[in-house]
Formats: structure tokens, C-alpha cells, sequence
């Protein structure tokens, strides 16, 4: 049984909407915006890469 959020500001994001890299010994997350070729750059903390989909709550 998965768990449930009850939040209205959250992304979820499947592993083909989004690449990760590691920049400057810091992990970054690119999600797609909203027009065609933009991106959103989200810092994370240390340098592990994220896969698979993600929830990204605001």
C-alpha cells in the first residue's frame, strides 16, 4: 500500500521529465517548465542523483 499526501503544491515528476547532475560538488535536479524548452534548476543537498519518479513538495 503506497502512502498519501493530502498537500495541494507538489510536482510529481517520472524519471523521463527530468535529468540530474552534479555541479560543483552539489546535486542539481532540471524539470521541464512549462514552455517548450525551459527548465527548471532545483539545488539539492550533497552530491547523490536521484532516480525513478519523484515528489517535490513546495
Amino acid at each position: 500500500m503506497e502512502g498519501r499526501s493530502h498537500v495541494a503544491n507538489r510536482i510529481v515528476a517520472d524519471s523521463g521529465s527530468y535529468t540530474a547532475k552534479v555541479w560543483n560538488g552539489r546535486a542539481w535536479v532540471y524539470l521541464q517548465g512549462m514552455e517548450h524548452g525551459q527548465r527548471i534548476a532545483i539545488p539539492l543537498k550533497g552530491t547523490h542523483l536521484p532516480t525513478g519518479t519523484l515528489r517535490i513538495i513546495l
